[in-house]
């Protein structure tokens, strides 16, 4: 491992700084393009927005931005455990997916799919979770 060009540090990053030295120089180029043009970044995630996202379903899932679309249009885009509107959310649905096979199992709001990991993915755990909420 090489040392970080900016830091010295042993934790070298793809273009030879490390993650941290990286983000900091990331945010002060970001704000001084921000102090330039006040909706720089506004416009930056109109152009790239959608190329960054289909490539994170590709890389991630597998799927296309239309397959997301697809799943979504299926699930009249709601969650498909709460069945809140995407409307009612702050971000997109999570694609819910099986961590052993990859198998895709839908799209989630942020609680339900947080809730699906925290248990594990369980079903033994959701059940002891149903006798306890029941219980009280």
């Amino acid at each position: 491992m090489k040392p970080c060009k900016a830091c010295g540090g042993l934790n070298k990053y793809a273009n030879g700084v490390c993650k941290d030295c990286h983000t900091k120089a990331k945010n002060k180029y970001y704000q001084a393009c921000k102090e330039k043009d006040p909706e720089y970044l506004k416009k930056h995630h109109l152009k790239y927005g959608k190329k960054q996202r289909d490539y994170y379903l590709r890389k991630t899932y597998g799927i296309t931005s239309e397959e997301y679309n697809v799943l979504f249009d299926k699930q009249k885009g709601r969650c498909a455990i709460c069945d809140r509107p995407q409307s009612e959310l702050k971000h997109s649905l999570a694609v819910d997916h099986n961590h052993t096979t990859g198998e895709l199992r839908g799209l989630l709001c942020s609680s339900c799919n947080t809730a699906i990991g925290s248990l594990r993915e369980s079903t033994e755990l959701f059940a002891s979770a149903l006798i306890y909420l029941n219980k009280w």
